[in-house]
């Protein structure tokens, strides 16, 4: 993985605020920070009151003359109406950081599926000690894990999503017999280092094309560990997922 970044947050209005927060995208080098120093509505009003930046650090050091500090680059944020818009200005990104309008930082991986996760949880789950590398990856690998289990739970709780398979000339055998073939890596070879989301995509497309394109992690009520993972079936318009397992 790389780790070039993106930060967002979603306005009071609707519209969408978003730009590069530099390199160093991971947990332990931004996520870390956010959660840490940015995690406060004032805070969060601050940080993007600076623009976009190559580096962040603690608040109010862009101000100072040391080496370690915040480098804003003088360019504002973009602004966008729908949270899909967060990775199209910039390419190769490979996380991101949205605050939400329930004041919470999400965790976003940019793949086939954009998932967005809970901070807190994410902070929750790797190793405290680490300030340094990809320590959120065995969580993303969990959540990677647990995508395929949620499509496949669908087959029995979704009558459209049957038809849309049925249509599709897949019947219910075939189709948790390719389910399991991703988990079981019957494709590793041939997609070697890919998730089982990208091999989903690039392999089972019409399965992947019945669904949104973002996924919700949902955590207990501390975030310590996952409770949900929330998929939709695709709209002709994306519900912005602030709006998701809301009655």
């Amino acid at each position: 993985m790389g780790d070039t970044s993106v930060i967002a947050r979603r306005l009071g209005d609707g519209h969408v605020q978003y730009g590069w927060s530099g390199n160093g995208g991971t947990f332990p080098y931004l996520g870390l920070r956010l959660f840490a120093w940015y995690n406060e509505p004032d805070m969060v009003e601050y940080l993007f009151g600076l623009g976009q930046l190559r580096h962040l650090d603690e608040p109010y050091s862009e101000r100072t003359g040391r080496w370690l500090r915040t480098y804003p680059t003088g360019e504002p944020h973009w602004l966008g109406i729908t949270e899909r818009e967060i990775f199209s200005q910039l390419a190769f990104v490979d996380v991101g950081y949205f605050y939400d309008t329930d004041q919470k930082w999400y965790y976003v991986e940019p793949g086939p599926f954009r998932v967005k996760i809970p901070l807190e949880l994410v902070y929750n789950s790797v190793d405290q000690e680490s300030r340094s590398g990809f320590p959120e990856a065995e969580l993303l690998k969990d959540i990677d894990r647990r995508i395929i289990r949620k499509i496949m739970e669908r087959y029995d709780e979704d009558a459209e999503f049957r038809e849309y398979l049925a249509f599709m000339n897949t019947d219910r055998e075939a189709f948790l017999f390719d389910m399991e073939g991703i988990l079981r890596g019957d494709w590793a070879k041939q997609w070697s280092g890919e998730s089982f989301v990208h091999i989903l995509w690039s392999h089972h497309r019409d399965v992947f094309n019945y669904f949104d394109d973002w996924v919700v992690v949902q955590g207990n009520e501390d975030n310590t560990e996952i409770r949900d993972i929330l998929m939709r079936k695709k709209e002709r318009q994306h519900t912005e997922t602030i709006e998701w397992g809301r009655k």
